[in-house]
């Protein structure tokens, strides 16, 4: 079994909110809508506030932070269903493709069988 945001699958079937269909012809696709941000941390504003003028350069200091979802969609049938997975640093776009590349699989063995 696989579990991809709201989407179950197992070896017969894919469950989701709007419904369950036989996972046998399923078509499965994953987008990106990531995107890298800059950011200052809290503590670069109390540095330039305090030591002022020099802590201005504190300012300069800044953090990636990864933003947005990625979107995960099934198609099977009549069922239609997207669901939205956020990345993080520890979980981003390849542990997503590995479980929708395991739901594909579970899909061409269902057909397949």
């Amino acid at each position: 079994m696989v579990t991809i945001g709201d989407i179950v699958v197992s070896q017969h079937w894919v469950v989701t909110p709007s419904g369950t269909a036989p996972i046998a012809g399923s078509t499965w696709n994953v987008t990106d809508y990531r995107h890298e941000a800059k950011k200052h941390p809290w503590w670069t504003f109390v540095l330039a506030v305090v030591l002022f003028p020099i802590g201005l350069l504190f300012l300069f200091i800044t953090q990636d932070e990864t933003r947005g979802a990625m979107e995960v969609t099934v198609t099977s049938g009549t069922l239609f269903h997207a669901t939205q997975v956020k990345g993080s640093a520890r979980f981003g776009l390849p542990e997503v493709r590995q479980m929708v590349n395991q739901a594909r699989s579970l899909a061409a063995a269902a057909q397949a069988g």
